[in-house]
């Protein structure tokens, strides 16, 4: 009786053993794992901490964390790794947020080139992240509507994607900082951004389509003179932008500035060539500073709903503002080669 309870205790002893192996190796085997050849991953559960180590660029494919992505709340991506694959961190499935619900924290490497299109897309509680020198893509759509305030983009950064930083309705972004080194800003790329002050490097030539637009806390813009191509909408419906200074040699597109309803001076620099329905319906224009380099002035440039409310231009007699002004009612030259302005 003795020996057949002892073989009882032994062998649930054996059972219970097994059971807490089997268990640990199971949750070691669901914790971590490889992606592609030199580069492995770990999840931590109690603190929600994924970790990326190893060396080179992520694969094209999708995240072998899958089944823990819903608890993820920081991910560290450590030294070696150069890029963040397109739709890695992607939260939107099947219509609507679903994934990396709780991702607030993303800490890039030191190595890092390039972090692919719509790698962190609709990651609604992501609000820090660095982007360390040495960085040089930002694909398209890749942080659009995530939850970020401050940002500070790197001169080793070319191009901004198109709609990297955009935001549906309200736009978190309050500060943004775009260095001495980026060229390009694609389109939409922070429309509708919080930001009350921008500052443009010399270095940028190309703001895309919608860039800025429904930026609807900035007050005042300039943009330098090595902008070469300005695109549609780039500022428009910014409600509160009252300031405007163009340096660049650029034709001014189609409403590039249409709607900005509180916006009262425009000064346009020596190099801007045309001027083609770029005001339309600024309901609040009341001076618009035009260089004699401004060979064509479109019927529809300063066009609004009731017509022009007191607005002046102020250029060179015989030039285009000036036959502009005499042409449509309710716009005012004034010449600002005389004294007197007569």
């Amino acid at each position: 009786m003795m020996k057949t309870s002892l073989r009882i205790m032994m062998l649930f002893s054996v059972i219970v053993f097994c059971s807490v192996v089997n268990s640990k190796l199971t949750y070691a085997s669901d914790g971590w794992g490889s992606f592609g050849d030199n580069i492995t991953w770990n999840y931590t559960e109690s603190s929600g901490l994924l970790e990326i180590k190893g060396t080179g660029d992520m694969p094209e494919s999708d995240a072998p964390w899958h089944s823990y992505e819903s608890g993820i709340k920081k991910v560290i991506i450590g030294e070696g790794i150069t890029s963040v694959s397109s739709y890695l961190f992607d939260a939107y499935a099947w219509g609507y947020q679903s994934y990396y619900r709780q991702l607030k924290e993303v800490q890039l490497p030191s190595t890092i080139k390039s972090i692919k299109a719509s790698a962190f897309y609709e990651c609604g509680q992501l609000t820090t992240i660095n982007f360390p020198n040495g960085l040089e893509e930002i694909g398209d759509g890749a942080f659009k509507n995530t939850a970020l305030t401050s940002i500070t983009i790197p001169g080793t950064v070319k191009e901004i994607g198109s709609g990297a930083f955009y935001g549906y309705g309200e736009n978190t972004i309050t500060n943004l900082i775009i260095n001495e080194g980026v060229q390009t800003i694609g389109s939409s790329c922070f429309s509708g951004a919080s930001i009350s002050n921008l500052s443009l490097p010399s270095s940028i030539n190309t703001i895309e389509n919608s860039a800025f637009s429904n930026c609807n806390n900035l007050v005042s813009v300039e943009i330098p003179s090595n902008v070469t191509k300005i695109e549609n909408y780039a500022f428009a419906k910014c409600s509160k932008l009252r300031y405007a200074v163009v340096n660049a040699p650029v034709d001014l597109p189609f409403e590039c500035f249409g709607e900005c309803k509180a916006l009262e001076m425009v000064k346009l620099g020596e190099g801007v060539k045309s001027i083609d329905g770029s005001f339309r319906n600024c309901t609040s224009l009341k001076a618009v500073y035009v260089p004699q380099t401004v060979s064509t002035i479109k019927d529809s440039s300063f066009w609004f709903w009731n017509g022009p409310s007191s607005l002046t231009l102020y250029g060179y007699t015989g030039s285009a503002a000036w036959d502009y002004a005499g042409n449509h009612n309710g716009v005012n030259f004034l010449d600002i080669s005389t004294a007197d302005g007569k």
